[in-house]
């Protein structure tokens, strides 16, 4: 997990959970189980005093998690990085940005849900969302 955070340019700050280790980035805490049939992180949004479950990543290859949980933690506290799927349909992270038929543009993703003018506006949208 120490690895994860440094590789990941210390983003993060490590936290011990009921025995289980954990990593915390602004509102979002990652819990990591690694026993003899691979590794989950689980991924938590806190808010207030509650902690709800919004993401899985599993895989049986424990070589792999160090790799998975920096690629995490630089999706979730660096700045959004944009793939096209196809022309009018992009993603980042959990997020989709879409053009609909009508010409508004869709923001769709944890925190948000609506359609905008802009894309620019969507992803604006998803960004604070993320946050």
């Amino acid at each position: 997990m120490r690895d994860a955070i440094s590789a990941s340019g210390g983003l993060g700050e490590p936290w011990c959970l009921d025995g289980a280790n954990a990593v915390r980035v602004g509102d979002l805490l990652f819990v990591i189980e690694v026993d003899d049939l691979g590794w989950m992180v689980t991924a938590y949004v806190i808010d207030g005093g509650e902690a709800s479950p919004v993401a899985v990543l599993a895989e049986e290859n424990t070589r792999n998690l160090v790799r998975a949980l920096t690629d995490w933690l630089r999706n979730v506290a660096g700045p959004m990085s944009w793939k096209r799927i196809k022309p009018g349909l992009y993603s980042s992270g959990g997020y989709l940005v879409g053009q609909l038929d009508t010409g508004e543009w869709f923001a769709e993703g944890p925190g948000v849900d609506r359609c905008f003018d802009h894309k620019c506006d969507a992803q604006a949208a998803c960004a604070a969302a993320r946050s």
